[in-house]
């Protein structure tokens, strides 16, 4: 009975999908949102902290009482909470991407390819845009302060360079630059002229009216969601927009 407790314990993997405070994995580690809680780990939360977790199943754990955790103690935790097959379906996909990010990190022999030390930040790598306008932004780990912010129209094949000394861009969606229902690509790059073909490229949609009635169901069913799990209108938005890809609050 011992054994099988255990293997059914080892069979659920888990990353951390909200937290607040200072949480702490093996009292030295700290927590953050997409960590792998391995099984050898113990979570250690202290006064206020607070930790979400998310499994392979769709299923979420709450831990908010100040203790120490180890793994096998986490599937006590479920979160009791009608799971429809969509919510599943979303918090399955949330944990799939966390384990593609932690495997990525994990292989080795990487290719850091041009620009790599400029980081995209906003709008997310495939982002769903509907809204009148949408900013860029990003991170200059770089010497140079100009840099320049690439915008690739899909559709036309039209490449557009705008050279900025800041770490930011509004753009207008305006039906010139940028159009409800075309596909872009973008990137910063500290080079007026970097080879294209080795610059990382975050995908975004500019999503029209019916593209945005095919998925306002489903967006509904997150934020009500989200409101039964106790987040706040500023934490529904970044997670929609983190994991879902809808990023027009």
């Amino acid at each position: 009975m011992v054994f099988l407790a255990q293997t059914t314990f080892a069979q659920h993997t888990y990353y951390v999908f909200k937290k607040s405070g200072e949480p702490l994995f093996d009292a030295n580690k700290n927590v953050e949102r997409g960590t792998y809680f391995q099984e050898q780990d113990t979570l250690k939360l202290r006064g206020d902290d607070y930790v979400m977790l998310v499994n392979q199943e769709g299923e979420l754990f709450e831990l908010n009482i100040p203790n120490t955790y180890s793994f096998k103690d986490i599937f006590g935790y479920k979160v009791k909470m009608e799971y429809t097959s969509f919510t599943k379906k979303y918090f399955t996909y949330v944990w799939r991407q966390f384990t593609n990010k932690r495997k990525s990190k994990q292989e080795a022999g990487v290719v850091y390819r041009e620009g790599r030390n400029i980081q995209a930040k906003m709008p997310v790598d495939s982002a769903k845009i509907y809204k009148p306008n949408v900013w860029f932004s990003w991170d200059n780990k770089t010497d140079n302060s100009l840099v320049y912010f690439f915008l690739k129209d899909l559709e036309s094949g039209h490449m557009t360079k705008i050279g900025t000394r800041s770490d930011s861009l509004l753009l207008q969606i305006d039906n010139n630059l940028l159009k409800p229902g075309n596909r872009y690509e973008w990137s910063v790059a500290s080079s007026s002229f970097p080879n294209l073909n080795e610059l990382e490229f975050n995908a975004l949609a500019v999503i029209n009216d019916e593209e945005y009635l095919n998925i306002k169901e489903e967006v509904t069913i997150l934020i009500k969601t989200f409101k039964i799990l106790g987040f706040s209108k500023a934490e529904i938005q970044e997670a929609i927009c983190l994991d879902y890809k809808f990023c027009s609050f």
